[in-house]
Formats: structure tokens, sequence, C-alpha cells
């Protein structure tokens, strides 16, 4: 894996597992869904089977899924692409 020298990047750890990746879910689920730590294996569920949480309030879940997914993938290539080190902080903040 590029983002954490450690590991051997599937996509599992691309999406979900990697360790600069996984506080971006953390904060996700605590922030969403009241949920953190969750286990790495519902989120990677929520994302394979398309079946999120229950909405909270006024956004559906799978937009905020969808959404940190891109944001995801938007700083794992600009590290790639652009040498911008990848930044968990970043992704929560935007």
């Amino acid at each position: 894996c590029q983002v954490c020298s450690q590991f051997t990047d599937t996509i599992e750890h691309f999406l979900v597992e990697c360790p600069a990746k996984w506080p971006v879910w953390c904060a996700l689920y605590n922030h969403f869904f009241s949920s953190c730590p969750p286990k790495q294996s519902d989120v990677l569920s929520h994302i394979f089977s398309l079946k999120p949480p229950p909405d909270p309030l006024d956004i559906r879940s799978s937009q905020i899924i969808g959404s940190v997914l891109g944001e995801l993938w938007r700083a794992h290539w600009r590290l790639i692409f652009d040498d911008i080190p990848f930044s968990s902080s970043m992704i929560i903040s935007s």
C-alpha cells in the first residue's frame, strides 16, 4: 500500500482496512451513525452489499458513504500522481 507502506493493497485494504483510512470511517460513523468504532467488516458489508446503515435525519446513508469513498479515492490518487501526502484529518474536515 502506498499510503501506509505496511500491507499489500487489496480492495478491502484500499477502501477501509488501511490504518491511514480507518480513522475517516470511524469519524463518519461516529458523526452520522453514532457508532464508533464500527467493525471493519460492517463497513465493508455496507459498501459491497449497497445496504448502508439506516439513514440519519435528513441525508441518505448511501450519499454519506459515497462521498467518503470519493474523498478517499481523490486523496489516494493525489498521493500517487501529485505526491500530496495522504491526510485523514483533511478528509474528515472536508
